[in-house]
């Protein structure tokens, strides 16, 4: 006889108390997530009088002068809001906590998902995923609790929630729901993927029906060329170079965090200096859309010039977590990834022509998302749906993930990152 596999009891593990949790829990990540994002649109337009396809060229036409005066004052903004939460507000807790038997307190999470988009909204280099995930989970967190739910199904209820979220905000529910179960519960037993499928589901629907059904990425479609194959190659080992860079540093930028009211003058130094480089270039502010939009040639930004965003951009993602200490660091990594892969591709098209930029930034993209949240069939599939660019690419993009991962499974442990599983601080 076999033992069942993890997450598969051997008691009924859908019932209808589940099938109420799972309801609840994926509307309330969906409208949580359609929330958050008209949040973080209208926080863009107050800052910078423009946000979502235009914030970019908006940015990029506008004064400098406004960009430096919205992060100062921002910064200011979330420093104290950041330390008002902390004096006064019990902890949230967090994903990865939860789910180590902690437990989530849903009012404070609502407090801590709206600081960190008000944050990215002002234009800090730091990622929005952290709040929807973190509101998905807690609301996991509460049905499984009201509808007296077994441990295990609060795991996967918890997890659940959080893919959800991730869905709702990116539109992703595939992505999503690899997300809950490859990174977060490291299990594909039925028991776990029919809840967190199911709630991915109703919370992207939720988001199609109030935002529209867009991807995160408006690209040209790609076409596969063979000299993707042997690029992918040389990428691979590229992209775990960089990945274990920014993985080191962002979570060296956690861990000298500051505490107590220096948490004040701390977002607002960080959010200035990003300010004074945005003077310069305005496509480091924001989670790193705008540097995947400059890579992709929409801003018209040469090459040196993305070389340049390629430093820059996972330099001040750890400088601004380590003003804040919370926030996520999902597509700041695709950022980085995607700049590393058009800089990649600008030079090794001079040896052989062909791919396109688009793939060369998808490919790149795939190799650090994966390597740094160290889910590579997540990472890829969150960037074939970021962008919908379909199947073309599946091969070079699976070639230079596995290169990646090797890479950096290679590296000396010495310079292994203090780095938690979900790549974020708090959540």
């Amino acid at each position: 006889m076999t033992s069942a596999a993890p997450g598969e009891q051997s008691e009924r593990w859908w019932t209808p108390a589940m099938s109420a949790a799972v309801l609840g829990t994926g509307v309330a990540a969906g409208i949580g997530g359609v929330l958050l994002s008209w949040l973080i649109t209208g926080v863009e337009l107050l800052a910078f009088g423009s946000a979502d396809d235009e914030l970019l060229h908006g940015l990029q036409d506008g004064s400098a002068a406004r960009r430096l005066l919205a992060l100062t004052a921002g910064g200011l903004l979330v420093g104290v809001g950041w330390w008002a939460y902390r004096r006064f507000v019990p902890f949230a807790g967090t994903v990865t906590g939860a789910l180590r038997d902690g437990r989530l307190r849903a009012g404070p999470a609502v407090i801590d998902a709206v600081l960190q988009v008000v944050g990215v909204g002002v234009g800090g280099s730091i990622g929005k995923e952290g709040a929807p995930r973190l509101l998905g989970a807690a609301a996991g967190e509460v049905f499984a609790g009201r509808l007296k739910l077994t441990a295990r199904q609060r795991l996967t209820l918890i997890a659940a929630g959080a893919g959800a979220g991730l869905a709702a905000v990116y539109q992703v529910p595939l992505g999503g729901a690899l997300f809950a179960a490859e990174i977060l519960l490291a299990s594909f037993a039925l028991a776990d993927l029919v809840p967190i499928m199911a709630c991915s589901v109703i919370a992207t629907v939720i988001a199609w029906v109030a935002l529209g059904r867009h991807p995160t990425f408006d690209v040209p479609l790609p076409e596969f060329h063979p000299t993707l194959l042997l690029a992918a190659l040389v990428l691979g080992p590229l992209a775990g170079l960089v990945s274990r860079s920014f993985s080191w540093w962002t979570q060296l930028g956690i861990r000298l965090a500051p505490s107590g009211w220096r948490v004040i003058p701390a977002v607002v130094l960080a959010f200035g200096a990003l300010g004074v480089v945005a003077w310069w270039f305005p496509e480091l502010l924001g989670n790193g859309m705008l540097a995947f939009e400059a890579a992709v040639g929409d801003a018209g930004v040469p090459v040196a010039g993305l070389a340049l965003l390629l430093v820059l951009k996972p330099l001040f993602t750890g400088i601004c977590l380590a003003a804040t200490r919370e926030g996520g660091v999902l597509m700041p990594a695709v950022a980085t990834g995607a700049l590393l892969g058009v800089v990649f591709g600008a030079g090794w098209s001079q040896l052989w022509a062909g791919g396109g930029v688009v793939a060369f930034a998808v490919i790149g993209a795939a190799a650090v998302l994966s390597t740094t949240q160290r889910a590579p069939l997540c990472g890829m599939v969150l960037l074939l749906e970021f962008t919908d660019t379909g199947v073309a690419l599946v091969v070079p993009m699976m070639i230079a993930v596995a290169g990646s991962l090797l890479t950096e499974y290679l590296l000396p442990q010495s310079w292994r990152p203090w780095r938690a599983r979900m790549g974020t601080a708090g959540n």
